[in-house]
């Protein structure tokens, strides 16, 4: 089954390489749906797809080993609106 997750991501998140490093990542699994900086300093992720597949990009957000540092996320599950064709960085 298809859902939305919707992700605001606070921290050390912008100008660390998060947006294309996101991108990245829910390429390669598939995904669709865009992340963009926001004027508050955090970053706001909007994804579709199996619900496996954006766990495991959650997952792979929240390891250590990156630059980033992030010190909360809020999180929104829904079902998918299929909005997307494909996974941006939103300027």
């Amino acid at each position: 089954m298809e859902r939305r997750l919707t992700a605001v991501i606070r921290g050390i998140v912008q100008g660390v390489s998060l947006r294309w490093r996101v991108t990245r990542q829910a390429q390669s699994l598939g995904l669709r749906g865009f992340i963009r900086n926001e004027p508050d300093g955090s970053v706001r992720l909007v994804a579709e797809g199996p619900e496996r597949d954006l766990q495991a990009l959650l997952d792979w957000l929240a390891r250590p080993k990156h630059a980033w540092d992030v010190h909360e996320v809020k999180l929104k599950w829904s079902s998918s609106r299929h909005d997307f064709t494909d996974f941006t960085v939103q300027w």
